[in-house]
């Protein structure tokens, strides 16, 4: 459904551009393409949604030049850099299992209605996998903030203000 909002949105979104009287001509400053690698195994609203992407970078990267706004871009670089290696550490170091899957099973029957453990074992699975997840987060932070010793160096900085 999510995709499907998302591609209906691209689609609107191209529509309107797409209206607006501009050259429609196909001159190579006005094309994106993809890969053989970035086409295999997708949908038709995937191929939309990658190509959208590509266009979109093409004309930040052509328009945001002003020193304010390479700031923003590096400051948001850094961030999904930042969330990029923070998430893979802490699901390397997350699973489910199928007895922890079983406990709030057993321990939430009541609560669901006399469902079949096959009917809601994905959503259990899920709410398990994104609590543990979330605090693996925690403790990945919390190791990169050890290692750094970035609580002794916070001081030293608000001390010398």
């Amino acid at each position: 459904m999510k995709k499907t909002m998302l591609a209906l949105s691209l689609v609107g979104l191209l529509m309107a551009c797409g209206e607006n009287g501009a050259d429609k001509t196909k001159g190579a400053d006005k094309m994106v393409t993809l890969t053989k690698a970035e086409r295999e195994n997708k949908t038709e609203e995937e191929l939309l949604g990658v190509l959208l992407s590509k266009a979109v970078y093409k004309e930040a990267t052509q328009n945001l030049k002003g020193t304010e706004d390479k700031q923003k871009l590096e400051f948001l670089k850094r961030r999904a850099v930042n969330d990029y290696y923070i998430l893979s550490v802490a699901n390397k170091n997350t699973d489910v299992s199928d007895e922890e899957i079983l406990t709030i099973y057993n321990k939430n029957k009541g609560d669901l209605q006399g469902k079949a453990l096959e009917d809601v074992e994905g959503a259990i699975k899920s709410l398990i996998y994104e609590a543990k997840l979330k605090q693996e987060i925690g403790v990945v932070v919390g190791e990169i903030r050890d290692k750094y010793a970035l609580d002794e160096q916070l001081k030293k900085y608000l001390e010398d203000k």
